[in-house]
């Protein structure tokens, strides 16, 4: 299947999926990755702010900043490239074109100084194949990240093998979390 049919297909599946269904789903992500070795080893933890489709990624904020995790949150900029902020009480979020969250200020934190990295997508597979959203900014961003990587699948975005091309620059995370 072509990536932007299936994308729209993935995208059209959350929307439907039933508010319990996708609560409990998500309960159950949230605490497969609070119990992670991943989790458990990271200081430092850089998640997306999700949007309305996407898994909600308020309480994994807020578990990392009960934890003392430092918390970092994405800024793009030209060129499809992106870099990571400390989410603090000075820096202040805007909507970017995506219609994403994003800090408008402060300063990034060099890649080395990232534990886990909680990487965004539409699909994934147990070997961590992963369909992003298209811009390719984690695939950029990854390519020379050495910490984890971990994604969190609702049942809607988890395939037992891709249904998509997998090109070369994609960038596999290195644990997929299911609900299931």
């Amino acid at each position: 299947m072509k990536k932007k049919a299936l994308r729209e297909q993935i995208i059209a599946n959350l929307v439907a999926l039933a508010p319990d269904v996708r609560q409990f789903q998500a309960d159950e992500l949230y605490q497969r990755l609070f119990a992670s070795h991943a989790w458990n080893t990271s200081h430092t933890v850089a998640v997306t702010m999700s949007t309305a489709t996407e898994l909600d990624t308020k309480p994994i904020i807020e578990a990392a900043q009960q934890a003392d995790k430092r918390v970092l949150v994405p800024r793009t900029f030209s060129g499809r490239q992106m870099e990571f902020v400390p989410m603090t009480d000075a820096v202040r979020l805007e909507a970017s074109e995506y219609g994403i969250q994003e800090p408008i200020n402060g300063n990034a934190t060099v890649k080395s100084g990232i534990d886990l990295i909680v990487v965004p997508g539409l699909a994934f597979t147990p070997e961590g194949d992963r369909l992003g959203f298209g811009g390719g900014y984690y695939d950029r961003y990854l390519a020379d990240y050495s910490g984890q990587t971990v994604s969190l699948a609702l049942d809607a975005q988890y395939f037992d093998t891709p249904e998509w091309t997998v090109n070369e620059h994609d960038i596999k995370v290195q644990q997929v979390i299911t609900a299931h």
